[in-house]
């Protein structure tokens, strides 16, 4: 018995807004009694049943990322079988983010007059930003 836990949720993952985390896993001899999925470090660190979509595809649907803090986080899939045995899969610093990254213009100033050639100057706040374009 194993937990499989598809590329969608890799390391160093951003992730925001809902997602359907999911997980395959199977047992031939005693069957999967249950899979879930859990948020280290998320307030409450509560366990979330998937449910059985299809043949040992387990899914949670439409989780809201937005429930727990932004921040880097470990998601850990769990599936027991029918004989109590557990394996569990761990996906480390998972990032949460659903905060607007936030531009603002340093130089020039609102409403100064320049000529020719000039350097513009910016601040760019975000948590997991990747690039940027000016």
């Amino acid at each position: 018995m194993g937990v499989y836990v598809p590329d969608f949720l890799v390391e160093g993952k951003v992730i925001s807004g809902n997602i359907s985390p999911t997980a395959t896993s199977s047992d031939p001899e005693t069957g999967i009694a249950n899979v879930y999925f859990r948020i280290v470090g998320a307030t409450g660190d509560t366990n979330m049943p998937l449910i059985d979509a299809l043949n040992g595809i387990y899914q949670y649907a439409n989780f809201d990322t937005s429930s727990v803090p932004d921040g880097t986080y470990d998601f850990v899939f769990t599936a027991i079988n029918n004989a109590s045995v557990v394996n569990t899969r761990t996906v480390t610093n998972v990032i949460i983010d659903n905060t607007n990254p936030t531009a603002s213009i340093t130089y020039p100033t609102g409403g100064e007059h320049v000529n020719n050639t000039v350097g513009i100057r910016a601040t760019i706040n975000d948590a997991s930003i990747n690039s940027y374009k000016v």
